[in-house]
């Protein structure tokens, strides 16, 4: 117990009283919101068939990742209030899942970002569903191997363990010397990366949809048969193809709010004298967690009808309900 509160004494920054409470009632908030939404989007997967698709595996990926981050949560709140409650094995398993969870959160964004490219290219017509289950499965996998090994790196090359850090109040690593190292690959292997593939995959989407809206107003038109009413000689994009764009922004919508979140935490991370704000940078990346859900609740085609049946008992109403 006692290795868990062996922070560096001779730090300057601690939070005061003041700050305490705020930080530990925003988190509380945080994680209450989090947990109720992201079992709302597991539940409608789980219960619509509609729902069932690839895309929505990474958006469930997504949320299972974000439900744990909820669960870890009142731990920090604990250690906040009165870490002496906490027994050492918690804070330990709390900051080591913390840092796996939203690292699978930022490589599923880009895993998203990466199909959704895909997806509107027409590059995976020639998967079969074997090829495509395969592919899946490993990707997927990959969003939990990869920030499992990063969080694995302190217990393998001894930069600093995972525990209580008094200097901050949290269940991550203790503030030795030697975390600065491992602070630098974190935010290294969590941001750019990530960050990179996320950028390059949107970009590309947006000029793709651009130049087919562009192409579709340049056709000429001619009569119709029917009602000689003047019409594109070849029709506009289907039903299914503008859903497609529908929910590829709302995709880019999740992204952009993660990145918001995220961003504060991983520059503070490797800022100098940013030791006052890291605890408020925390708590707008956590917030992340909760803010998934509530995009898809109001901007998803699909997701939105599903989550507002089970969040009003409607069950009976779920569209393509598997009960049924």
């Amino acid at each position: 117990m006692a290795d868990n509160y062996s922070g560096d004494a001779t730090q300057t920054f601690l939070l005061n009283d003041i700050e305490r409470p705020i930080i530990g009632g925003l988190l509380g908030i945080i994680s209450v919101c989090s947990f109720y939404g992201n079992i709302l989007v597991i539940t409608a997967f789980t219960l619509s068939r509609k729902l069932q698709n690839t895309t929505n595996i990474f958006v469930v990926n997504l949320s299972v990742a974000d439900l744990i981050t909820s669960l870890g949560i009142p731990v920090n709140v604990v250690a906040i209030a009165s870490p002496r409650l906490l027994p050492g094995w918690l804070c330990v398993w709390c900051g080591f899942f913390s840092v796996v969870c939203v690292g699978c959160s930022v490589y599923t964004l880009a895993c998203i970002a990466a199909y959704r490219l895909n997806v509107i290219s027409r590059r995976q017509r020639g998967w079969t569903k074997f090829a495509r289950a395969v592919i899946i499965s490993v990707v997927v996998g990959l969003t939990w191997i990869i920030p499992g090994a990063v969080a694995a790196l302190p217990l393998v090359f001894g930069l600093g363990e995972f525990g209580y850090n008094s200097k901050y109040s949290s269940c991550t690593w203790n503030s030795y010397t030697q975390t600065t190292m491992y602070s630098l690959i974190l935010s290294a292997s969590y941001y750019p990366i990530p960050m990179i593939i996320i950028t390059t995959c949107y970009a590309k989407i947006f000029f793709i949809l651009r130049n087919v809206k562009k192409r579709v107003n340049q056709e000429p038109t001619v009569p119709s048969l029917s009602s000689g009413v003047l019409r594109p000689a070849q029709r506009a994009p289907c039903a299914m193809e503008k859903r497609q764009a529908t929910v590829t922004k709302n995709m880019f919508y999740v992204v952009c709010a993660f990145l918001l979140c995220m961003t504060p935490y991983s520059v503070a991370l490797v800022t100098p004298g940013s030791d006052t704000f890291i605890p408020y940078a925390g708590v707008i990346l956590m917030l992340s967690s909760s803010v998934n859900p509530t995009i898809y609740a109001t901007k998803h085609p699909d997701f939105s009808k599903v989550m507002r049946k089970i969040a009003t008992c409607k069950f009976n109403q779920i569209p393509h309900n598997v009960l049924k």
